[in-house]
């Protein structure tokens, strides 16, 4: 399994584009391939860097490095329309194809 993540900025034009570590916030990932996404508090609470969902939101998980202190916007079916890029993960587990999957999100500002 492959999952590619691409961050588009906030009038959705793709920026950055690498493969997932599992078990990594993105926060991490980002400072780690010197990506630019804001991170405060790094607990969930501040929302300095929150992001939109843009594509893939089942396979995101927001509880397994960190549960985040404020509550994310839902759809009409349960899934999340944005994370808290210091608290995210995918749920690799679930991922049982060996295909490359492809997960969007946009910054917010």
């Amino acid at each position: 399994m492959t999952v590619k993540v691409k961050i588009n900025d906030a009038d959705g034009n793709l920026l950055w584009e690498f493969d997932w570590e599992d078990n990594t916030s993105l926060s991490k990932m980002a400072e780690k391939n010197s990506i630019d996404i804001p991170v405060s508090c790094g607990m969930g609470a501040c929302f300095a860097c929150a992001c939109k969902i843009i594509s893939w939101s089942e396979f995101i998980g927001i509880w397994k490095i960190s549960v985040p202190l404020v509550d994310l916007s839902v759809d009409e079916n349960g899934k999340y329309k944005e994370v808290l890029t210091c608290v995210w993960w995918i749920k690799s587990e679930f991922i049982k194809d060996q295909d490359i999957h492809e997960i969007i999100i946009q910054k917010m500002i």
